[in-house]
């Protein structure tokens, strides 16, 4: 304790004699407030512009500028509803001195992004120090920003489009009921989020005076902030700006910002409210309890605000370290879920989920009598123990590289500005937080635990059910959480954690002949090849202490035995389901996170492949995991009843993974002998099928080749590799037939299918075409790819939310390419975007790129190419493409760089457009939305308070 109170004192200190140094770190705050970092040069100019500077080189050679202003969402009119998220995209698209902006800050070899808060927009771009003009022009970019945004007509209509993607939902459903939680969590709490309805509706109908008139009553020099952290000369910069903010105009009549400040505070009253809510689409009756508090996290300032939020984060992580053990089981009483998503992060809720099984109110009053005397029963009785485990969770989230980077400084100072909240010093705060760590006790968590598990006050229930489904009313729901809080807690009994896998896999004896052969290449790849027909490809590379691992062979499950393929694609998800050995997977689970370890089994159309990761010093526990799952997998019936509950309202609704989901569908579309799984097929699977085909076909090893990269020493991983691979089972012939070979399909198509769930279109264009598959023209294509991106989201964004566009080599052994656009677009204007993406495909290929173009785009690339080298991913990546298509590992390697610049010219470029781009097999595929339940029929028909 003494060290604490002398670090503090220390600091009081410098607070003190801070302000005598100089005049730049002075700003109005509560006494008990932390004082500002005093590394940050903070200033303010006459016209109120204020500005923060700070020199660090973490890294090196990098500067991070930002320009705030407080204004947001809250600032908006009436007539100005989501005008506040345009001027954003607006901002971060183009400016007086950078109509293009994006491609500017790309060739500088930099970023920049650009968001939108309810008090607050930033733009923030990341530079290069190494040239002082791209220093002044970032420093230019801001300027722009304050008060020079391009607001050119089509510009505008452009960024309408994408604003209107981003409000656009792909589910309407899940967007339903996320909107039912956010009224219901904030309509009480003084907070009134602005509705989705409103925000495309004026963004339709779009008002250019109205539009122009926010930007100038907002965008002014009082509520706006400069912020530059990097390798720069402080003096220097706050001269430049100083010189380039000064003559910036306020309004003659600046409007007050107090309203939006004022409506945007919650004001919680301290009242239980019960809503009952029919739900035609999930008749599941199920209840959602909102337990809401102040967020101690939002603009903490002094100390004390710094404990508060330390003692919430530590009885968080106790928990949900217990909401873990009481959840081991396939039908959990409830689930619990903290937030501080509402209300913009001012409250802090903790959700707990129920699922009733019986529909009668006896049933279900049993049922949420069980639920809640269990949560009361996590929530108390916290040990000593638990308590050290808590404080080092949080201590891991605050490592020293996350006080001192300059993104992290710059929203630390952004904060500071528009919300008052503290930003001391790196390592003031780095020991503020070790202090006040130390310093939580046991009392301080259980006052914690009585403050945010207490339901009696500022909590709301929310009751899910169908039509046909009785709900309780409020009386009976009040009553029974009096019942609850009467009875006497149980104390909680935790499950010991699983902590290693080696006394439960033992392993056969290795065979002296278990290894063939060992080779190493020229780029330092060693290749192993095992007796059981496994081959190790083997690459040291980075320094994270990970290993990426991923491993695959043929897919040989044949097409045309329906039932067996559709076991087989689904065994692996039904056994990391159930788990393996005697450990279910909420074990294994809890294993693999607390040993930093991913496993992943999967069947695709051409490959059974195993992916994974784990640091290098947790290889063994990897392997005993793998073996552990292929060898021994775990037969449980509730296990395969559950997940199998869980595939067929997948496939009655969709899948909820959107981007799985159409993947998956295109696959079905170009492959129609890939059988697809439907409603039929999973009522007629049994548990014997699924392990039936486990052990067929992920039980043996023969034809595997595995690709590890990253941060270990290959004499001393090889051993460990062997010992574990070299003894899995080889299999059969009968296990080693050779499935069909579905090749990309060179035929055009054009084929509409309707998704559940969705209302928007998803449109999926792919241009299959026969090419050489050597060095030179896998360069072309990747610079065709970054072409046609560029084009598709410069002509799309007006329309959609997020176009693409890419090219790859997708069949090596039939030389086949594929060029492929996709974009999502408001239902019924698909049909002119798609005429949109074809103009521009037509545009790449007839008139190729320009000059300028190919210059920025091949100087990027070259400087760029020699840090992929460094890359575990790449490496992985790579390493996989190489032996899967039989091709040499180094070829590639050593010509790339030198067709990138020798002996890839604009000429080629261009010659390679007109005959790559290719529109002879092109394949359409569009996915437009089912009609679903309207939000009008998904309506509250009760709401009650206590």
């Amino acid at each position: 304790m003494i060290l604490r109170y002398s670090i503090l004192w220390i600091y009081f200190l410098m607070c003190c004699i801070w302000p005598a140094m100089g005049q730049h770190n002075t700003i109005a705050e509560a006494p008990d407030t932390l004082e500002l970092d005093p590394s940050v040069r903070y200033g303010k100019l006459k016209n109120g512009f204020t500005y923060y500077i700070r020199h660090t080189q973490e890294p090196e050679n990098e500067v991070y500028f930002q320009m705030v202003v407080k204004a947001g969402n809250f600032h908006e009119d009436s007539l100005q509803v989501e005008y506040a998220h345009l001027l954003e995209h607006m901002g971060a698209k183009g400016t007086l001195h950078f109509p293009e902006l994006k491609k500017y800050i790309q060739y500088l070899g930099g970023h920049r992004h650009a968001g939108t808060t309810d008090l607050s927009t930033w733009y923030w771009a990341r530079l290069s120090t190494e040239n002082q003009e791209f220093l002044k022009d970032g420093l230019q970019i801001l300027r722009d920003w304050s008060q020079g945004i391009d607001l050119d007509p089509v510009s505008i209509d452009v960024e309408r489009g994408a604003v209107l993607g981003e409000i656009r939902t792909a589910n309407p459903y899940r967007d339903w009921l996320q909107e039912v939680t956010e009224t219901t969590v904030e309509q009480h709490s003084g907070y009134q989020r602005k509705g989705k309805g409103k925000r495309a509706d004026n963004i339709r109908n779009f008002n250019k005076d109205t539009f122009v008139r926010f930007y100038k009553e907002w965008y002014r020099p009082d509520l706006q902030a400069a912020i530059v952290v990097g390798d720069i000369h402080v003096d220097s910069v706050e001269m430049q700006i100083k010189k380039l903010f000064a003559d910036l105009q306020k309004p003659e009549d600046p409007k007050d910002v107090s309203p939006a400040v004022l409506e945007h505070t919650i004001k919680l009253d301290g009242r239980n409210r019960y809503i009952v809510q029919a739900d035609t689409v999930n008749p599941t009756p199920r209840l959602r309890v909102f337990s809401k508090s102040p967020n101690p996290g939002y603009s903490p300032k002094t100390q004390e605000d710094f404990k508060n939020l330390l003692v919430q984060k530590v009885y968080q992580e106790l928990l949900l370290a217990r909401d873990g053990n009481l959840n081991k089981q396939y039908r959990p009483l409830f689930t619990w879920t903290p937030s501080d998503q509402y209300a913009d992060q001012q409250l802090y809720t903790m959700r707990i989920s129920m699922n009733f099984h019986e529909t009668k109110l006896p049933k279900m009053k049993m049922e949420f009598l069980k639920s809640l005397a269990a949560f009361r029963s996590m929530n108390s009785g916290f040990t000593e123990d638990e308590l050290k485990h808590g404080k080092e969770m949080v201590r891991k989230m605050y490592p020293d590289n996350r006080f001192r980077n300059t993104k992290e400084l710059a929203e630390r100072y952004r904060d500071h500005f528009v919300l008052g909240t503290a930003a001391p010093a790196p390592d003031l705060k780095k020991q503020l937080i070790t202090d006040l760590l130390d310093e939580i006790d046991l009392d301080d968590v259980h006052k914690a635990a009585n403050k945010y598990g207490d339901l009696r006050s500022n909590t709301d229930f929310l009751f899910y059910a169908g039509p046909d489904i009785s709900a309780p009313d409020s009386t009976m729901v009040w009553n029974w959480l009096s019942e609850v809080f009467t009875k006497k807690v149980e104390p909680y009994l935790p499950t010991p954690p699983v902590s290693s896998l080696r006394e439960v896999v033992e392993l056969p004896n290795v065979a002296p002949d278990a290894v063939r052969s060992i080779t190493k290449n020229q780029i330092g790849v060693t290749t192993v090849d095992l007796a059981n027909g496994v081959k190790l490809v083997l690459k040291p590379t980075g320094n994270s202490n990970f290993v990426k691992i991923r491993a695959s062979r043929p897919n040989n499950v044949p097409f045309d035995n329906r039932r067996e393929y559709l076991a087989a694609m689904l065994a692996p998800k039904a056994i990391q389901f159930a788990g393996a050995g005697p450990y279910t997977k909420f074990q294994l689970s809890d294993f693999m996170g607390g040993t930093d370890l991913q496993l992943l089994q999967r069947l695709d159309r051409t490959e059974q492949i195993i992916v994974g990761s784990s640091r290098a010093d947790r290889m063994e526990d990897f392997l005993q995991l793998l073996y552990l799952y292929t060898q021994q997998p775990r037969m449980d019936e509730e296990a395969f009843r559950v997940w199998k509950n869980r595939e067929q309202r997948w496939v009655k609704q969709g899948h909820p993974d959107r981007n799985m989901f159409f993947t998956s569908a295109i696959d079905q579309i170009r492959f129609p002998e890939l059988p697809l799984l439907d409603a039929e097929d999973l009522d007629h699977l049994s548990m014997d099928s699924i392990y039936t085909a486990y052990h067929r076909w992920y039980n043996n090893f023969g034809g595997y080749s595995f690709v590890f990269t990253g941060d270990f020493d290959v004499n001393e991983l090889l051993p460990v590799l062997v010992k574990y691979l070299s003894v899995l089972p080889k299999g059969n012939s009968s296990d080693s037939i050779v499935g069909e070979d579905l090749s990309i399909p060179l035929k055009k198509l054009n084929v509409i299918r309707q998704v559940n769930n969705s209302s928007e279109s998803n449109v999926f264009l792919h241009f299959p075409v026969v090419a050489s598959t050597d060095t030179r023209t896998k360069v072309l294509v990747s610079l065709l790819s970054n072409a046609l991106y560029s084009r598709i989201w410069d002509r799309l964004r007006n329309g959609s939310y997020s176009p693409g566009a890419r090219g790859d080599l997708v069949d090596f052994k039939n030389g086949i390419y594929n060029f492929q656009i996709w974009f999502d677009a408001e239902t019924g204007k698909e049909d002119i975007m798609i005429r949109w993406a074809l103009e521009e495909f037509r545009k790449l290929r007839e008139n190729g790129v320009k000059e300028d173009w190919f210059e920025k785009n091949m100087d990027k690339r070259v400087s760029n190419y020699a840090n992929r080298f460094s890359n575990s991913a790449f490496w992985n990546d790579y390493l996989s493409e190489k032996v899967r298509n039989g091709e040499h590992m180094f070829t590639e390697i050593l010509e790339y760089e030198t067709f990138l610049n020798y002996f890839i010219t604009l000429e080629d470029l261009n010659k390679a457009a007109k005959e790559l781009l290719s529109e002879k097999f092109l394949q359409k595929i569009i996915f437009l939305p089912k009609n679903t339940a309207s939000t009008s029929e998904l309506k509250a028909h009760s709401v009650e308070e206590r």
